[in-house]
């Protein structure tokens, strides 16, 4: 259902037309970058591994960024939270694996050659399914799978399965923790947050719940939760991002990040919006004694 004409979309629009005009900056930058580096003409032979993969990330979280930034202005901030924990766990893999210069080719061959571990699993999930077992490109393809697999867990030294879980072989905090203190705190104050949304969990009801006059609605429609701590996020990783772009292809537009993130931290500290919460904090009050006397019902526009 679209509700970019609504009344409750365009109030949001207007409430936070200063943040959404920060992150559109955000993402005409993003697009100025991509320019930039156009106008290089740069071949990919010229390109080491770890750059490439990069390269990768990058368009992978322009456009994750896009989503985010289309899905908060149609009201629907916390559901951005699935696109930011992804947001944030490739700028982590991205940061990860050019954090050490002399390491940073094999870490991003590490990275492709993990897809055989990813390929195996799905095999062993073909395996199990009778449907797919003589049409599935898992099962037709399984002696190299199988072959790559274990060539992977030879040439990395895994010994255990618990060091498959990721591509690095550490957990994504780990990961966060050798890069920088931080990055660590991000994602150990953003994590629990994402996660409230990102699973199907009775945590974060009261974002779809509104309780008075003994009347509990159930809504699905556009809010004003989560927008602007959720699109303050985007902007910042975003922005870490381009600064990385920047540093690897000598792109020279460092000022122009600066400029944005100084821009962007005075609108989303404002006093204005700084105290915004990504998540409705105030309780249900429902007792056992009013059950009996509350209708139940949708809320609608």
């Amino acid at each position: 259902m679209d509700y970019s004409g609504s009344a409750i979309t365009q109030k949001i629009r207007e409430h936070y037309n200063e943040p959404f005009e920060a992150a559109e900056e955000a993402r005409l930058l993003a697009v100025d970058f991509l320019k930039s580096f156009n106008d290089k003409h740069i071949k990919l032979i010229d390109c080491p591994p770890h750059k490439r993969i990069f390269l990768f990330f990058l368009t992978r979280v322009i456009k994750t960024y896009s989503a985010i930034f289309c899905l908060c202005r149609q009201g629907y901030g916390q559901d951005t939270s699935p696109l930011l924990r992804s947001f944030l766990e490739t700028l982590i893999s991205a940061k990860y694996i050019l954090h050490d210069p002399k390491s940073a080719d094999k870490n991003a061959a590490r990275f492709v050659e993990y897809k055989w571990v990813i390929f195996k699993r799905h095999l062993s999930e073909s395996e199990c399914d009778p449907a797919s077992k003589k049409s599935d490109d898992f099962v037709e393809n399984r002696e190299q799978i199988i072959a790559k697999f274990e060539e992977f867990k030879k040439k990395y030294k895994i010994e255990s399965d618990r060091a498959l879980i990721t591509w690095s072989g550490k957990s994504v905090k780990d990961m966060a923790k050798k890069i920088d203190r931080k990055l660590l705190e991000e994602y150990d104050s953003a994590f629990r947050l994402y996660s409230r949304f990102s699973h199907p969990s009775i945590i974060g009801d009261r974002e779809y719940l509104n309780f008075e006059n003994d009347i509990l609605k159930l809504s699905s429609l556009p809010s004003f939760i989560g927008i602007v701590p959720n699109l303050k996020r985007a902007v910042n990783y975003l922005c870490d991002f381009l600064f990385v772009f920047d540093d690897l292809f000598l792109l020279g537009r460092k000022q122009k990040i600066n400029d944005l993130v100084s821009k962007s931290t005075l609108i989303f500290n404002s006093e204005k919006f700084r105290n915004e919460l990504p998540f409705e904090k105030s309780s249900l009050n429902l007792t056992k004694e009013n059950l009996d006397k509350i209708r139940v019902q949708f809320e609608m526009e």
